[in-house]
């Protein structure tokens, strides 16, 4: 069942039956039974990522990278390290990881030393820059953001989204919360964060996937 057919069947369902999901009261002709139905539905295609592209895709630019730069690693950053990413609508976060931190770096010089490797790699792909990370959007819908960073202690410093500077950012910490209590909650913590970032992006609420989880 595809993502547009599912997000049909929450709207209309929202509009008959008093937003089964997320409201206070359901039509009764509801039972639990199909309601954990629908959203079993749901999951099952905001999980269905092709890692095959994604691996492919994410490759290509690890190589050119590590080909340039002197980086210790490159990891998942943003959902896909909590796991709460959502199939078509989560952007793929990656960190690399440019070792110890350096106060004297630019964030925006090295966004953009990033860029310019990347497009002598993939001069037909769509790629941009901002304040935080180069955003490489592939032919086939598949986008990735690469976003610099510096080891300091126990956290990372990312590019300040106010430019140019650095903030500090935990990363490990933050994924071991969300996975410590998803855990703690018989796996029900992120699969209920995935609901709450569809059910916002359907509706178009203006709220981050940071701030959802």
């Amino acid at each position: 069942m595809g993502a547009g057919t599912i997000r049909d069947r929450i709207d209309n369902d929202t509009e008959q039956d008093s937003v089964i999901i997320v409201g206070v009261e359901t039509d009764e002709k509801f039972s639990s039974t199909e309601i954990n139905k629908l959203l079993d539905d749901v999951l099952k295609d905001i999980n269905d990522h092709d890692y095959d592209k994604i691996n492919q895709h994410k490759n290509t630019i690890i190589e050119k990278l590590k080909g340039e730069f002197d980086i210790n690693d490159i990891r998942y950053g943003g959902s896909h390290s909590t796991r709460t990413d959502i199939n078509k609508l989560s952007d793929i976060d990656l960190l690399a990881d440019l070792g110890e931190f350096t106060k004297d770096s630019s964030s925006n010089d090295v966004i953009d030393d990033f860029a310019v490797a990347i497009r002598e790699r993939l001069p037909s792909t769509t790629i941009s820059t901002g304040a935080m990370a180069v955003t490489v959007k592939f032919s086939d819908g598949l986008t990735i953001q690469i976003l610099p960073a510096f080891q300091d202690g126990e956290c990372y410093r990312i590019p300040d989204p106010s430019g140019g500077g650095w903030v500090e950012t935990y990363p490990k910490r933050f994924a071991k919360k969300v996975t410590q209590l998803n855990q703690e909650h018989s796996n029900q913590i992120v699969p209920i964060i995935k609901l709450v970032k569809l059910i916002c992006n359907t509706n178009n609420i203006a709220i981050t996937s940071y701030h959802v989880s």
